[in-house]
């Protein structure tokens, strides 16, 4: 009887445990159908989502923004290491006592260059500025030798004025020669190292400019033309439109290309202006360009190798190349006459004056130079050490540190007894320059911008691989339980025939 009462309990338990079950199963279903419909609508989401692209499409020259107020007023600590020529036996040389010229370079000088960005014109699309440049002299990063201290250097005034002579014609040379007779200007000057860098002696410079429209900034300084305000006006784009394209040159004093040069690439100025260099260049590992406005040319950096900067800054290495000023890839001005040779370039045509001397940059101590431009030298000393580059943010593709190396040369002609005892055409080497940049945005701030682009790949690429395991795990059980159904279904349909 009590077996009988069981057995009625159990047939009236079974219809309730079955509906219960397979209430389970179909939320168990349906759960697994809702994870799945989630996890692979985000999970295609997140594939197909560039969160490197969102990170720095908000990272442009927005008006009143962080990033503008920091590219008109840039935060970098730029350094500027002037090493002047001393010629120490010109006498002996213009007896013919020395055979050679006999240089030493002195130096470091250093100075801090401040340039802060005036003028600005800001339009959503394109910004448009000019520079102020400033220099405080470092002493602690300088040699010992005081900037009072005198060297034997060219007569740059003299020597400059030379060649617009030969141009203008008789009349010209006559008046000019009769000058010469009356202030007897010397070849070679005593001058302090800080007369050389800044101001030259003026005596002479009345003379010179009764045959000159102008002065160059050159003739009364070495490091004048970078200084004051820059008669040069440039245009780069906000990167509002196109992020890649920030802080690339469009225009330059209104035009979109300079008429300087014999061909159409180096006149083409479409290149960074030293801020930013393009977050897709970097990414695909492109050459990248540089305008520097002090010679009026592009000069392109190749990619080296990944490095790693100050504070641990994970930095794409890019150098200058060392045949930059190679005949096969130098820039030849329109209007010159001058030779092409390895290791020089000339930018004279570059100058603000119509009528310039021609001046050449090279690298320090002609480095990578023709063997020419040694004959009559004692005293170079090329050194390897001495390349230039640029250490830049993977994805930012700001400059986090870098070095520029140059070096200041003047081309000697003869006239009448002046610089007869010299080779006519001789490259003389003034001055070389190591300019230093170094960000200086404070370490926390510096963390956040510039690593944030970092963290958000990462944490993306995290979300990718949590949603890819949920959305297998998830197809994973709905395929076991319909698996499951689907056995249930047939041991029912067999039941049921047997």
């Amino acid at each position: 009887m009590a077996a009988n009462k069981e057995l009625i309990h159990e047939a009236a338990i079974q219809p309730l445990m079955s509906k219960f079950k397979f209430e389970i199963k179909k939320k168990n279903k349906s759960r697994n159908i809702f994870v799945l419909i989630f996890s692979s609508v985000f999970m295609v989401l997140s594939w197909f989502t560039d969160v490197n692209k969102i990170v720095l499409e908000n990272i442009v020259l927005k008006n009143n923004s962080q990033m503008l107020d920091w590219y008109i007023n840039p935060p970098v600590n730029k350094i500027l290491k002037v090493y002047i020529f001393n010629y120490t036996n010109i006498e002996k040389y213009k007896s013919g006592e020395d055979k050679k010229l006999h240089v030493q370079d002195i130096g470091p000088f250093s100075f801090e260059e401040i340039a802060d960005k005036i003028d600005v014109k800001w339009n959503d699309e394109f910004l448009t500025y000019r520079e102020n440049r400033s220099h405080k002299f470092l002493p602690h990063l300088s040699t010992n030798i005081p900037l009072n201290s005198t060297i034997i250097f060219p007569n740059i005034l003299l020597i400059s004025a030379i060649p617009n002579i030969h141009r203008i014609g008789f009349a010209a040379k006559t008046a000019f020669g009769t000058l010469l007779n009356l202030s007897k200007p010397k070849q070679f000057e005593n001058l302090t190292i800080e007369e050389s860098i800044f101001r030259f002696p003026t005596p002479f410079k009345r003379a010179v400019s009764m045959v000159k429209w102008n002065l160059s900034p050159y003739d009364t300084g070495l490091l004048m033309k970078r200084s004051g305000i820059s008669e040069t006006a440039i245009t780069i784009n906000t990167g509002i439109k196109d992020y890649n394209e920030i802080g690339k040159i469009v225009r330059i004093n209104g035009k979109n290309k300079l008429d300087i040069w014999k061909s159409e690439s180096c006149n083409n100025v479409s290149a960074s202006d030293g801020a930013f260099y393009g977050p897709e260049n970097l990414r695909q590992r492109k050459e990248v360009q540089a305008y520097i406005p002090e010679i009026c040319r592009t000069l392109p950096m190749e990619y080296y190798g990944k490095s790693s900067a100050f504070q641990s800054i994970p930095v794409l290495h890019y150098n200058i190349p060392d045949d930059i000023f190679n005949k096969e890839k130098n820039c030849e001005p329109k209007n010159t006459e001058s030779q092409n040779i390895d290791g020089l370039f000339d930018f004279s045509q570059c100058d603000i004056v119509d009528e310039s001397p021609p001046i050449f940059v090279s690298f320090p101590h002609f480095l990578h130079g023709d063997p020419k431009l040694f004959e009559h030298f004692e005293g170079l000393k090329p050194n390897k050490s001495h390349k230039s580059f640029v250490h830049l943010h993977p994805r930012i593709s700001v400059p986090i540190q870098g070095s520029l190396f140059m070096q200041l040369n003047l081309q000697l002609f003869h006239f009448r007894n002046y610089f007869k005892e010299f080779p006519e055409g001789i490259i003389l080497p003034l001055s070389w320059i190591e300019v230093t940049i170094e960000n200086k945005i404070e370490r926390n701030v510096w963390w956040f911008f510039f690593l944030s682009a970092d963290f958000a790949d990462y944490s993306m690429n995290f979300m990718r691989i949590l949603l890819t395991i949920v959305f297998l795990f998830a197809s994973k059980s709905l395929y076991d339980s319909l698996k499951k159904e689907e056995e249930n279904y047939q041991n029912k349909k067999i039941i049921r025939i047997s």
